[in-house]
């Protein structure tokens, strides 16, 4: 059956002593609530030009790798970056990072864990770097049905950020639903206690609800303690003589405010202030396999752009994207307007 969310039940598969633990971004159970609906809109749509390679080794046990990318973005500056690891066993691995970009150079250094024999479900990542993010502390519970996850950060000017999220899933219903709570701490000049010498806010609110069954997949976002909401529905649908599968989706992004209806007499007049405070954008979306190892997609939006991108997958370890986005309303725009290539290597 042709459910999205089924990733969220599956259990991680029993690997070699070397095998790299999963403590990146990606993983991270609020944003991986298994919706293609969002998916189809954001994945394989590049904006910049970029090389990624991944190779790793292992020498008894250990795995050694190096990661690395160069991005050239529209601007016309490039960004490049070297990432050394070694996974000394199966549920820890130690990294550095270095990054430079117009003769700025950033570094970190960080230890990932997950899947530890006694703790299987305990997941995170300790990083420390000489950007504004000075110490990172992520960690992360997964259960079958649901997921808590903490996310800390000491800044360079001793100011602190708390991000606690969470997801669950009820059984057999096809729904996720995920909510997330961003504060900030900002350094006051008062001394004492931890609450004295820091100033606490609410930074942001934000909830996800995803929705799967057979064919259809909806997703649900609410950003900006309520006011941006966005709303997506796909369905797969087959489509004779051209391929035997092809994703269409609409994405409905909006913004909640009062419309200011202060010299607003004619229903012209009416109607353009609450347009100005809705802010609504459609975005139409579609992706069909051409080939076995080659998928197209289009996505186009009532503001004007116009995505294509043409996704092959070259060999085991090679994939490749190429991407146009076009602003309708205006063809001049150099940054708006891009050809964009992106090749990654793995093995």
């Amino acid at each position: 059956m042709f459910n999205p969310l089924r990733s969220l039940l599956d259990k991680n598969k029993k690997g070699s002593a070397a095998k790299k633990p999963c403590c990146c971004a990606k993983c991270f159970f609020y944003d991986d609530m298994g919706s293609l609906a969002k998916q189809l809109f954001e994945d394989d749509f590049p904006t910049s030009n970029s090389l990624t390679t991944s190779v790793h080794h292992t020498v008894r046990g250990i795995r050694f790798g190096v990661e690395s990318d160069v991005e050239c973005l529209p601007d016309g500056s490039i960004s490049a970056s070297l990432k050394p690891e070694i996974i000394p066993v199966s549920f820890l691995n130690a990294s550095g990072l270095v990054k430079g970009m117009n003769k700025a150079k950033i570094g970190s250094l960080s230890v990932g864990f997950s899947e530890i024999p006694k703790l299987p479900g305990l997941q995170g990542e300790v990083s420390f770097s000489s950007t504004m993010d000075r110490f990172h502390v992520k960690t992360q519970y997964r259960h079958p049905y649901f997921s808590v996850t903490s996310d800390n950060t000491v800044k360079q000017n001793q100011d602190l950020a708390f991000n606690l999220s969470a997801v669950g899933r009820p059984k057999a219903i096809g729904v996720a639903a995920g909510i997330i709570a961003k504060v900030e701490a900002k350094k006051s000049d008062s001394k004492g206690s931890l609450l004295k010498r820091y100033n606490f806010g609410l930074n942001g609110l934000e909830g996800r609800v995803c929705f799967a069954r057979g064919p259809w997949n909806m997703f649900l976002e609410c950003t900006n303690f309520g006011r941006d909401y966005s709303f997506a529905v796909m369905r797969k649908v087959i489509v004779p003589y051209l391929t035997n599968e092809m994703l269409v989706a609409a994405r409905l992004n909006a913004h909640a405010m009062i419309p200011d209806m202060t010299g607003a007499e004619s229903a012209k007049d009416k109607c353009a202030a609450v347009r100005n405070a809705i802010r609504p954008v459609a975005t139409f979306a579609a992706r069909t396999n051409v080939t076995r190892t080659a998928a197209v997609k289009v996505k186009v939006s009532t503001n004007g752009t116009v995505g294509i991108s043409l996704s092959e997958r070259l060999s085991e370890w090679a994939h490749a994207v190429f991407a146009i986005n076009v602003d309708g309303k205006n063809l001049s725009a150099v940054g708006q307007n891009t050809l964009n290539f992106a090749l990654t290597i793995a093995n």
